[in-house]
């Protein structure tokens, strides 16, 4: 049945988001992927859905050039569905061509303004240095999204981001308290209140979040905030052990297809020090 193993692809790609089991999931949800595309279904709808599935895989494994080969190939089918150029949107993004990928979120959001439309406005406003803008864009995905999902939360815990990046601690950890109360055990939430206390000096309680988030979810962006603490803190030592394992987890994600040489830079150069291997990925992203 085509349509339960599509249906099943993207239950295992929201398990991904969730539990931040990328190397377990994805491959899982790609495999599936392809066999319903390779089977040639008839309902045409099917094909086009799998096809931006699997496109949208590919985005979160960070294999960029090939989704956009992948979303071209659901261009015959049909031209008219939001989330065809949500791919394109992000997948320009990551390349840097950011008047097609506006192009791409201003058709979208025409045709479905919903919080993944007004999500990737936000982010394009970002870029341009646009933090107004930027917050009103993502206020408006927050409001267009049902509380309580996980997509709802992400949307958040962005919000509160913006409101972090421009200095506004406060308005920030409303935003991630708000998120916990929408979605309670969010990792996602829990890690972001680490991360403010740690720019408010509370280095223990940062380290007591940090913990409490990983408990929950795997994610390495936890990890790498520890070690940053441990190090502000002078905990050489225990920094330096996580980001040991950090590089051999990545290394293992990077054998499942994911593409993380600037997560792996950027942990030689903020926490092993070590700038000729950190250059050495920069490099390879870079190109």
């Amino acid at each position: 049945d085509q349509k339960k193993k599509f249906l099943l692809a993207l239950a295992y790609m929201q398990e991904a988001r969730a539990t931040g089991e990328h190397s377990h999931y994805y491959p899982l949800a790609s495999d599936l992927l392809d066999d319903v595309i390779e089977s040639e279904p008839a309902d045409k709808n099917l094909l086009f859905e799998t096809i931006v599935a699997k496109a949208t895989v590919q985005l979160s494994l960070h294999q960029f050039e090939e989704a956009l080969r992948t979303a071209h190939r659901a261009e015959k089918i049909d031209t008219t569905t939001a989330s065809w150029y949500g791919v394109f949107c992000d997948a320009y993004v990551e390349l840097g061509e950011y008047s097609k990928a506006i192009a791409a979120a201003v058709r979208m959001t025409s045709i479905s303004p919903d919080i993944r439309s007004y999500s990737r406005i936000s982010y394009l406003r970002e870029i341009h240095g646009d933090m107004p803008g930027a917050i009103e864009a993502m206020n408006e995905a927050v409001a267009s999204g049902v509380p309580g999902l996980e997509q709802t939360a992400w949307a958040r815990i962005t919000l509160g981001g913006l409101y972090e990046a421009n200095g506004n601690l406060n308005e920030a950890e409303i935003q991630y308290r708000l998120a916990l109360a929408e979605r309670p055990h969010y990792a996602f939430a829990i890690g972001a209140l680490g991360r403010i206390e740690v720019k408010r000096k509370n280095y223990d309680k940062s380290i007591e979040l940090l913990k409490e988030a990983l408990e929950i979810m795997p994610e390495f962006s936890f990890q790498h905030e520890m070690a940053r603490v441990y190090k502000i803190t002078n905990e050489n030592g225990r920094a330096q052990s996580i980001a040991q394992d950090l590089l051999e987890s990545l290394e293992k994600d990077q054998d499942a297809g994911h593409v993380v040489d600037l997560e792996i830079a950027n942990i030689h150069l903020d926490i092993s020090e070590d700038i000729d291997e950190a250059y050495r990925y920069a490099i390879k992203e870079y190109e």
